[in-house]
């Protein structure tokens, strides 16, 4: 029976669906011998197909809900009928109410079983919020909740956004102010916290529509969700492939190495700055000093 884990939060606009889309390529690239379900459950408003080029003109999760309605139908063949790149299949939900979902939800409930049962990892963007009864449904069948939160304390403090099945936290749009990671963690006595800065570059390439090319690029960003990736992994036994788990660490080096560069080229330009500064301020005493000669003279 394969894996479920959902990424979920409990604020609108703070960049899940992005996030799924990158580790769930990550993901991939590590484990190319399981069968990976991405599924959108964002009613109509996900957009998660879109980012891996496929229309909404896919099939849907409420055409399989619709399907199975009816006891007489046969079982779907769910390998040939839903779109699909490498060991990825994608699924969203369109055109879907929230009346539609809860008069459905035990429908619902039982396809996301089957899912379980056919696919090793099933991956989910959920709506964000607790008021929405598939979303609920969605996280109490989870083995797994990544919970994305932002920095903001009114948000934060608005309701309750801890989940029993929480594995991990990512404060996305991560900046150097209060609340920090640590006064989080502390706050709300959670763990496994993931720190994910923006990124000008990803955005780009999503406006671009060139988001492919973005795990060519080593990101600090990149390298966060490749870290998450790896915690999911290991959390649920599943073993990556040798060649990419050495690709990953050639990327760790080549990240340390620059990182390395950066702070010995910081340093000699503080110094060089610091020198700078000191000489000028020889000149300002010398200057005065002359000065001072002049008017005694």
């Amino acid at each position: 029976m394969g894996k479920i884990v959902t990424m979920w939060s409990n604020s609108k606009k703070c960049g899940k669906t992005l996030l799924l889309y990158n580790l769930s390529n990550i993901v991939a690239e590590y484990l190319p011998d399981i069968r990976i379900l991405v599924l959108c459950v964002n009613m109509n408003h996900g957009n998660l197909l879109n980012l891996f080029g496929y229309s909404k003109e896919e099939l849907a999760l409420e055409d399989i809900v619709n399907y199975n309605i009816s006891e007489d139908n046969e079982e779907l063949d769910y390998l040939k009928i839903l779109a699909r790149k490498n060991n990825l299949y994608l699924l969203g939900s369109q055109n879907t109410t929230v009346n539609y979902a809860n008069r459905n939800i035990e429908i619902y409930e039982k396809v996301i079983d089957d899912f379980k049962n056919i696919f090793d990892l099933v991956l989910v963007d959920a709506s964000s919020g607790k008021n929405i009864p598939l979303t609920n449904m969605i996280i109490s069948k989870s083995d797994a909740v990544i919970n994305v939160i932002t920095q903001d304390i009114e948000l934060l403090q608005s309701g309750e956004f801890v989940n029993n099945n929480d594995l991990a936290y990512v404060i996305n749009f991560y900046r150097d102010i209060y609340p920090k990671t640590n006064e989080i963690a502390n706050m709300y006595s959670i763990k496994n916290i993931y720190k994910l800065p923006s990124c000008n570059l990803l955005q780009e390439l999503k406006n671009k529509d060139r988001l492919e090319t973005y795990s060519q690029y080593e990101s600090e960003y990149y390298l966060t969700v490749e870290r998450l990736s790896f915690f999911i992994m290991e959390t649920f036994k599943l073993k990556p492939v040798k060649e990419a788990v050495f690709q990953r660490h050639e990327r760790e080096k080549r990240k340390s190495r620059k990182n390395a560069l950066k702070s010995i080229f910081k340093f000699k330009k503080q110094k060089h700055s610091d020198s700078q500064s000191e000489e000028s301020e020889n000149e300002e005493i010398t200057k005065t000093e002359a000065e001072g000669d002049s008017a005694n003279d």
